[in-house]
């Protein structure tokens, strides 16, 4: 299955808030919901983590970081996208519905890692 379509499962199957609330204390506020970022004991007034649920993106304020749950994960984590699909799949069970196995994600993962040397390379070479 590609990468794509997998991480719009993921997105579609799993509610935004409800994930980032197991990790974060959400007090509601009109459409959204707010904290402080784990990341940012410091905040003021403890609401630089805004989640909205109807649009299923959130964003810190403070480390100015945001985006879907992916992102979320990836930033709690502090891993890269396939582990995070992976964390995912393997927190709400949803190998069936995605249709991956591990060695499809170790694959992933492994050809995440050659674009990020490539990266790299590419952004050394024009310095």
């Amino acid at each position: 299955m590609r990468l794509p379509t997998v991480c719009q499962q993921i997105k579609r199957s799993i509610d935004l808030v409800r994930h980032i609330g197991q990790f974060e204390d959400l007090i509601p506020r009109n459409n959204n919901q707010f904290t402080g970022h784990h990341n940012h004991p410091d905040s003021k007034g403890g609401r630089c983590l805004s989640v909205n649920g109807d649009q299923d993106v959130w964003c810190c304020f403070h480390c100015r970081l945001g985006g879907s749950i992916l992102d979320y994960e990836m930033v709690r984590l502090k891993t890269d996208l396939p582990s995070a699909i992976s964390s995912l799949i393997g927190e709400y069970q949803l190998d069936q519905l995605t249709g991956l196995d591990e060695e499809e994600i170790a694959e992933w993962k492994d050809r995440w890692e050659e674009k990020k040397q490539l990266q790299q390379v590419i952004s050394t070479a024009f310095e």
